[in-house]
């Protein structure tokens, strides 16, 4: 086995071998080189490896145990024993990788148990040079020593499939069975086929190195796909954020409709509580000065009502308008994570000048009225004269005037009031329906000032996203052209591996 290939290896798969895989692969470059044999001593805690270690060696007897991985040589030249801890411990230790030869002993009471099982099929039936003992034999009666091995030999076979099976029996405290398993051990070593042996491991490694390869291709080509997973949804996102501005303008359109709905419902309860109350002033009026009392007093005050009532809704309209500019731009950094103002501005013309026009209700004069009473009184009182009553003409021309200039007022107000009441309520219909008019006009003018900022800055932070979504996409096609750069150079590697 050629050590160049090791070290090619070694550099053209640096970035895939980890500490475990460069020490098998320096491990194996020492063997050839030296020509060694390792010979791993496995199996579960207490067991009686450690003991086994040192009367194989030939030394005094020493009951301990082992928790580290010790290398230990062995008597005949170029071989190495490897005393181990329990293989609950083990897994995938270098020890069992850079092993030639295994030796895993059992306990007699209870040989191949499940953990057992599993260890020796996970990870050493590679190794084609494996000797088998069932220790503490002396804990089995002798005439059933034979039975234990049998068994543990039958299901050596079952299990694993084994053909040749080389197990012993022994008693590691009493040095029984030492002999024949040291004869064993060496007749394995002098027979071993190194060359053999490293062809194995190496192709072991060539196996781990090709399953590794694959799945960073594997990882490689999962990546692309997330990469272009992310240029999609960029894409998809771009499109998506660039139609925000039609949801936004038909968001600020809605609330529009809101506001007029709002406006016009509170006009009418407005309207119809002014006209019931001017209508009620009529009514209960009983002046000569009609006349000025509807075309002056009650005019100025229905404009006035108006105006209060312009004055308090601005404040709630102006409100509403904050609100909807906080909402749109709450909108808009929701969408783009940035902090964002849209802004709200307020018309010039204020909303008390919405009257333009004066409210006018054109009332028949009735002041004329008095003179008519008077005229009748006089003539009452000229009929009076004639009967001669002269002592009572003044007290009936004092207290009669009154009277009569009272039911002729009456009268006429009476007429003046039936066509003054639909004229009063046509002049408030006008006045609130042209106020209608121009806080609908208002409202308008403002949603599409606030529809412009909106737009203004949806635009501007496209316009920034958009730019990031280029440098981001420039990224993403730059990394994915690296991974398939990478695929192809691993690709490659994959197949020289193959050759050798």
């Amino acid at each position: 086995m050629d050590k160049m290939k090791l070290e090619w290896i070694q550099t053209e798969f640096y970035d895939l071998l980890d500490d475990a895989l460069n020490k098998r692969i320096a491990a194996m470059k020492d063997a050839i080189e030296n020509d060694s044999v390792t010979v791993v001593v496995l199996g579960e805690f207490n067991t009686g490896k450690s003991t086994f270690v040192n009367v194989l060696q030939g030394n005094q007897l020493e009951v301990s145990s082992t928790t580290t991985i010790n290398a230990i040589p062995y008597e005949v030249s170029n071989v190495t024993l490897i005393d181990t801890p329990p293989i609950a411990e083990l897994s995938q230790a270098d020890c069992i990788l850079q092993a030639d030869i295994a030796i895993f002993i059992f306990d007699a009471s209870s040989p191949l148990k499940r953990t057992e099982k599993n260890f020796i099929a996970e990870h050493l039936l590679e190794i084609e040079s494996i000797i088998f003992i069932v220790n503490k034999i002396d804990y089995v009666d002798e005439e059933e020593e034979a039975d234990v091995l049998l068994d543990v030999n039958n299901k050596l076979k079952k299990y694993f499939g084994l053909r040749k099976i080389q197990l012993h029996p022994l008693s590691a405290t009493q040095a029984y069975g030492i002999f024949e398993i040291k004869r064993t051990l060496n007749n394995v070593i002098e027979t071993f086929d190194r060359q053999a042996r490293n062809k194995a491991k190496f192709k072991a490694i060539i196996r781990l190195i090709t399953q590794l390869a694959k799945e960073q291709l594997e990882f490689f080509y999962t990546q692309i796909a997330s990469l272009e997973t992310e240029a999609a949804q960029i894409a998809a996102t771009q499109k998506t954020i660039a139609a925000y501005s039609n949801e936004i303008v038909e968001y600020i359109t809605a609330a529009e409709k809101d506001m007029l709905v709002v406006a016009y419902t509170d006009l009418s309860a407005f309207r119809e509580n002014l006209t019931m109350d001017m209508l009620e002033m009529v009514t209960s009026y009983n002046g000569a000065d009609f006349k000025v009392f509807v075309e002056m007093y009650l005019c100025n005050s229905i404009k006035k009502n108006i105006q209060r009532w312009v004055y308090s809704y601005s404040d709630h309209l102006e409100n509403q308008f904050t609100d909807l500019a906080k909402a749109v731009a709450a909108i808009l950094t929701d969408k783009f994570g940035q902090d964002v103002v849209v802004e709200n501005h307020y018309l010039i013309k204020r909303d008390q000048d919405i009257l333009q026009k004066d409210i006018a209700v054109n009332v028949k004069d009735v002041s004329k009225i008095s003179m008519h009473a008077g005229f009748v009184s006089a003539g009452i009182a000229g009929a009076l004269a004639l009967t001669g009553a002269n002592m009572v003409l003044p007290f009936i021309s004092m207290a009669a005037m009154p009277t009569l200039h009272q039911k002729l007022l009456e009268g006429k107000l009476k007429e003046v009031k039936s066509t003054v009441r639909p004229e009063l309520t046509t002049a408030i219909d006008r006045g609130v329906e042209q106020l209608y008019a121009e806080i609908s006009h208002n409202i308008a003018t403002r949603i599409e000032q606030l529809k412009t900022s909106a737009i203004k800055q949806h635009a501007k932070l496209l316009k920034t996203y958009k730019t990031e979504c280029d440098v981001n996409l420039k990224q993403n096609a730059t990394a994915r052209m690296e991974l398939e750069k990478d695929i192809q150079i691993l690709t490659y590697k994959l197949s020289q591996l193959e050759v050798i």
